[in-house]
């Protein structure tokens, strides 16, 4: 590899852990709303919890959640990246 090939590699790099900086803030931001939620449902009497409302909020609980694990198989992935880019 050439002199201006490892800069734009190492730019590259950069970027990518920046990127990875950005889905674990994301990531972050998922877990304090799906906090929000379970919080909510733990508020509500046990009738609304076996509601609608109950399902409706159970439901955005577990879509975050996997939203969250997604981020997370991203994020090593990225981290894996980085890792064999720095091998280069």
């Amino acid at each position: 590899m050439n002199a201006n090939d490892r800069t734009f590699l190492k730019a590259l790099t950069a970027r990518l852990e920046k990127t990875a900086s950005y889905l674990v803030s994301i990531q972050a931001e998922i877990e304090t709303l799906r906090n929000a939620e379970q919080d909510k449902f733990d508020e509500m009497s046990e009738g609304l919890q076996q509601g609608e409302t109950g399902q409706n909020i159970e439901a955005a609980q577990e879509a975050l959640d996997e939203a969250y694990d997604s981020l997370d198989m991203a994020t090593e992935s990225v981290g894996d990246a980085v890792s064999r880019l720095g091998d280069v």
